[in-house]
């Protein structure tokens, strides 16, 4: 008995085209997270996963498929949007290629997170997808600039969802960009100087959010380092909190990030819109004496005249026990006349 391999390749896919269709939410702006899977109707498509499945059995099988599957892909814009989405969220640079040298269109907008708007390479970044982030700095060629420095609908880079993420080399790949972008040349600016000036400002914004992205979460001292040595200003502040990078390190209560921040000139002794210092915020005795070390004032209050005791630092008793040692005063009252120490002191 002939094998299945043995059919002409026409004949092949006309037995595949029998396989039973799949009933799919094909907008890819539903499928990822923060989408809403029920404001769309299903479509029937075929069923790709048992193709893809059928495919791997063997080599004769997958030569004839795969490149049917590709242009599947290009003539179906949903399904050519999803399986794009899936190369650059898994990294996967073969695929990636063979999708936009099919003609898959790279340019539309996805909407991955926090129902926003992007690029493929907010999406990349996310997900820290490095050989795809560098095939997408090359294809887009002469807009790559543009697509860099670009916000989606939250107002983020992709160098921000980089830095958010921990992806070290996603963010070095996203901050060897140095060209002046078009948007700046294209602008009413008229001098070499005024363009030099406006470019600056451009890259100092880029860098400084993500440097405050990159302590957000968990702080991670290498992207911490590499953005600083990039020329951003360590004592930026956000506009919610108007706080530093080095308040969100102190706490996520990493030395690390503490450290690198303030061998850089980070200022301890600067709080946020509150008046709340690092110092209020870290949970462990070695962060706490970084800071000390480095200036922070162990008397400083907040806008209500609440000193530290006031603050997390009384969450553990070593905590307690190493401010109450350096001299804070146990009885110090806020603005209200209350104690700022709790009961136990």
């Amino acid at each position: 008995m002939g094998r299945l391999t043995d059919l002409p390749p026409e004949l092949l896919l006309r037995i595949i085209s029998f396989l039973p269709g799949r009933e799919l939410i094909l907008g890819p702006m539903r499928r990822l997270p923060g989408g809403n899977p029920q404001l769309v109707e299903p479509i029937l498509v075929p069923d790709l996963s048992s193709i893809n499945a059928l495919a791997q059995t063997n080599r004769a099988l997958y030569n004839t498929l795969n490149q049917s599957l590709y242009r599947l892909c290009a003539s179906v814009k949903s399904v050519g949007r999803l399986a794009l989405l899936f190369a650059v969220k898994h990294d996967l640079g073969g695929a990636f290629d063979q999708l936009f040298a099919a003609g898959v269109n790279i340019y539309g907008p996805s909407t991955f997170k926090y129902n926003s708007s992007c690029s493929l390479l907010h999406v990349a970044a996310d997900a820290g997808s490095c050989l795809v982030i560098s095939q997408l700095l090359e294809v887009y060629g002469e807009e790559m600039l543009e697509v860099v420095y670009t916000h989606d609908a939250n107002g983020w880079t992709a160098l921000d969802y980089a830095a958010l993420g921990g992806h070290t080399e996603a963010v070095r790949l996203l901050t060897s960009i140095v060209a002046v972008p078009s948007f700046i040349c294209d602008g009413e600016v008229d001098s070499g100087a005024a363009v030099a000036d406006e470019f600056l400002e451009a890259r100092e914004e880029y860098l400084r959010w993500a440097l405050l992205k990159s302590v957000a979460r968990t702080s991670n001292a290498a992207i911490c380092k590499h953005l600083i040595s990039e020329g951003v200003d360590v004592n930026t502040r956000d506009i919610n909190l108007n706080a530093s990078p080095l308040f969100y390190a102190s706490g996520n209560n990493n030395l690390a990030a503490i450290q690198v921040l303030l061998a850089a000139g980070a200022d301890p002794n600067l709080g946020d819109r509150d008046g709340i210092m690092p110092l209020f915020e870290v949970a462990s005795i070695p962060a706490a004496e970084a800071l000390l070390a480095a200036g922070a004032d162990i008397h400083a209050t907040d806008m209500k005249a609440r000193n530290v005791l006031a603050h997390r630092p009384v969450e553990s008793p070593e905590m307690l026990r190493f401010i109450l040692e350096r001299g804070v005063n146990p009885n110090h009252q806020d603005n209200e006349g209350r104690d700022a120490a709790p009961p136990c002191v």
